[in-house]
């Protein structure tokens, strides 16, 4: 979803488009890693890009939840969700298409079949997970905008403290105690957080400037403690809630770059705002495109990153995947337009 001439969601997108390549990269990587110390390296860093996502769905909050926005069911029938749909078909085909080709050295009948039993299982490719969680936002998005349209701040902030709640902490503590507490509240997914807090911070602010570098700094310090405690110390539920998207941490994590991103609201940035713009511009299909490419050097080309090079590999692989994969999206984009 365009971001439009608000610049620092533009900037927000791009970073954390750039970050979810690093996350998946270091992700695959991590299965090659022999010693505790690549291990620990790879997953760190994986851990540490988490908040990419969360980010990704606050600036759909910002944007979608604004009252003053176009954005009537009608339009997000006839727009919104078909585009999406049509990106979930295209992607699944190909996806099909390419472990055909690439992994199982054979394009049958059965290659299309799986392609399109993907599309209502939801057994692609993982990443493709996050079209379904648009479709899922854009089909409650007209109930959510009721919700802005009448709610007043103190308010919007009893809706986040309760999701919160309800879907992070006492998730945590049920984790960690390996209990079922007999309290809950009765909400069930962490995304609706993740896109009113876009919309609160965006309207509101809310915090304090140095509320920013805190969270980031408690986030980073907290990531890199507890994949530490879950990788030496065995503790499994660690690493389960590391990559879980309703962790306390990663919502602290994606607060704090949310708000870094939007204190930089009345600075330019230059030329870089306009590689910003074009990356935000992209960045959805980058998302798609861009495990295909990691795929290939990992699966198909069979690169250790460990074996050559180590940590610089790394780097360089996930600057080949994202080059690469804004080079497809935006001939593709191209393409799309002259047709």
């Amino acid at each position: 979803m365009s971001s439009g001439k608000i610049l620092y969601l533009n900037r927000l997108k791009a970073l954390a488009c750039i970050a979810v390549v690093v996350l998946h990269t270091f992700y695959a990587a991590d299965s090659f890693a022999l010693t505790t110390g690549q291990h620990m390296l790879a997953m760190s860093v994986r851990n540490l890009m988490a908040w990419a996502v969360p980010a990704f769905v606050m600036s759909s909050g910002a944007l979608l939840l604004d009252p003053a926005r176009n954005t009537d069911t009608k339009k997000i029938y006839r727009k919104y969700i078909p585009r999406m749909i049509i990106d979930l078909i295209v992607f699944s085909l190909l996806f099909s298409l390419f472990d055909g080709i690439f992994v199982e050295k054979s394009v049958t009948v059965g290659t299309f079949v799986r392609g399109v039993q993907n599309v209502y299982m939801g057994t692609g490719w993982k990443h493709m997970w996050y079209i379904y969680l648009m479709l899922v936002i854009y089909v409650t998005l007209p109930v959510y905008r009721i919700v802005t349209r009448n709610v007043k701040e103190s308010e919007l902030r009893y809706i986040m403290i309760l999701y919160a709640v309800g879907t992070s902490l006492l998730p945590m503590l049920e984790a960690a105690l390996d209990v079922k507490l007999p309290f809950y509240i009765f909400v069930y997914s962490i995304y609706p957080l993740y896109l009113f807090g876009g919309y609160m911070l965006h309207k509101y602010g809310c915090f304090r400037k140095p509320a920013a570098g805190v969270f980031i700094g408690v986030y980073a310090f907290a990531t890199v403690v507890l994949t530490y405690v879950g990788l030496v110390g065995g503790q499994e539920f660690i690493n389960g809630y590391l990559g879980n998207y309703s962790s306390p941490v990663i919502i602290l994590g994606s607060l704090g770059a949310f708000l870094l991103m939007r204190g930089t609201e009345q600075k330019s940035w230059g030329r870089l705002d306009v590689i910003a713009g074009k990356i935000s511009k992209y960045s959805f299909g980058i998302y798609l495109v861009h495990m295909a490419v990691l795929k290939f050097m990992l699966v198909v080309m069979q690169i250790n990153p460990f074996e050559q090079l180590g940590f610089l590999m790394l780097i360089l692989m996930t600057a080949i995947t994202f080059g690469i994969s804004y080079i497809l999206t935006a001939a593709f984009e191209l393409v799309k337009s002259k047709i």
